[in-house]
């Protein structure tokens, strides 16, 4: 897949009047979302922690990470980031691009809006009051994978069936 460059605004999570409008590439090949410490730090953005990685050309680091909120194309979310080398790449990782909502389109290089799946919707799901699995989940595991047939489909199947039938 090709990469594309995109603007987008990096944000002090506890000072939003903190910001800077970055332009990355789209990697969805990197987990994370990486932007300079020093370019963090400009914004006041510390690094909280640390994190192994592994690199596209199978090396491996401990690097610091920090917390940061991204926004691009109207969308704003939380995220890590891994805080780079001075002089190194801005990307825009795989985690973040989903948690904003987006997919990638590599024909057009462009961002495309996705719907996130979702887990079980309510606790209801996941317990029948007794602490062991209810009716409503032990129904999606007895069902996993398969797809509700439709209208068309049963039209196609009997389409395709051989006649039945007086000759």
């Amino acid at each position: 897949m090709g990469t594309f460059a995109i603007k987008f605004v990096v944000s002090h999570p506890l000072q939003p009047e903190r910001r800077v409008e970055l332009e990355g590439l789209v990697d969805t090949g990197a987990l994370f979302t990486q932007i300079p410490e020093e370019t963090l730090a400009r914004i006041g953005i510390a690094p909280s922690g640390y994190r192994s990685v592994q690199y596209a050309d199978g090396t491996g680091a401990t690097v610091p990470v920090a917390r940061a909120d991204i926004r691009l194309h109207g969308v704003e979310t939380a995220t890590m980031i891994l805080c780079g080398r001075p002089g190194s790449l801005v990307l825009l990782g795989a985690t973040t691009l989903e948690t904003l909502g987006f997919g990638v389109d590599s024909i057009h290089r462009t961002l495309i809006p996705i719907d996130a799946p979702m887990a079980a919707a309510s606790a209801r799901v996941l317990s029948d009051g007794g602490g062991g699995v209810g009716r409503c989940a032990r129904a999606w595991w007895a069902n996993r994978g398969r797809r509700r047939p439709t209208a068309g489909d049963r039209e196609r199947r009997r389409e395709q069936s051989p006649r039945r039938g007086p000759a």
